[in-house]
């Protein structure tokens, strides 16, 4: 079995640095720099975990959790020291981030569905 992985981020080249390092046989990345766009596809895709950037163009990062399944495991990322949200994440990944740590969340989920 494997994951479905949205990474919102409204800076594209982050999003494609993110599919490329995160991808392989058991999780599916799917990258959005539109939060229009990955709403739409959380439509047909179940998620199972989210990682979504605080401040996006038209609608903060926790607006686009609140519309997400509430099954899916929403992480925020953000360059912010002492963000300010209301949605409660399962999670804070302060930019940059490490990847030990996102690998070590995708991890913990694909044991987790085994």
């Amino acid at each position: 079995m494997g994951l479905n992985v949205f990474f919102i981020d409204d800076e594209p080249l982050l999003c494609e640095m993110f599919s490329e390092i995160y991808s392989s046989e058991n999780v599916r990345i799917h990258a959005f720099s539109d939060h229009e766009l990955a709403l739409a596809a959380a439509e047909v895709v179940e998620i199972d975990i989210a990682f979504i950037d605080l401040r996006m163009p038209g609608l903060r990062g926790e607006k686009i959790a609140e519309r997400l399944p509430s099954s899916v495991d929403c992480y925020l990322v953000t360059g912010e020291i002492a963000p300010e949200y209301t949605f409660n994440f399962r999670g804070v990944i302060t930019k940059p981030f490490h990847n030990e740590t996102i690998r070590s969340i995708i991890q913990n989920k694909l044991k987790s569905l085994s």
